[in-house]
């Protein structure tokens, strides 16, 4: 959590803010062999769709505006975050992110070790979709 909290606390991340209407927008902001941190720019109403991240744990930190998460494993939980907001994700652990507000919103997420998959699920987390490689 403490790197998540150092980048976004450094303002770098601002010269790479964009939000894309038509896909979530990423960038890479940092990766060393031990962890890396993407930026994600989220227009209203963008979402991730339910997903793990392989073998990966991470921490996000919601730095401008707000994000929704869904966590299935716990009877379907709703955690609204704000700016300032952290979250906290297991490996292997299920969730989708989203910006269910009106306004864009951006979050900083570092994952350890860095990404190498993502695997999508159906909504309720319980039928695997998809594995896409992460570069």
């Amino acid at each position: 959590m403490a790197i998540a909290e150092g980048v976004a606390a450094s303002d770098s991340w601002m010269d790479h803010a964009h939000v894309d209407t038509t896909r979530r927008h990423h960038v890479r902001l940092l990766h060393t062999g031990l962890y890396e941190a993407w930026l994600l720019g989220w227009a209203p109403g963008q979402h991730v769709g339910m997903h793990d991240h392989g073998d990966a744990a991470g921490a996000f930190v919601v730095v401008r505006g707000e994000l929704r998460e869904e966590l299935p494993e716990r009877r379907r939980s709703i955690v609204d975050l704000g700016a300032g907001s952290t979250g906290l994700v297991g490996r292997g652990q299920l969730h989708d992110v989203g910006n269910a507000s009106d306004a864009p919103a951006f979050s900083i997420h570092v994952y350890s070790p860095p990404l190498t998959k993502m695997t999508f699920y159906d909504a309720t987390g319980r039928a695997p979709l998809r594995t896409e490689a992460v570069s």
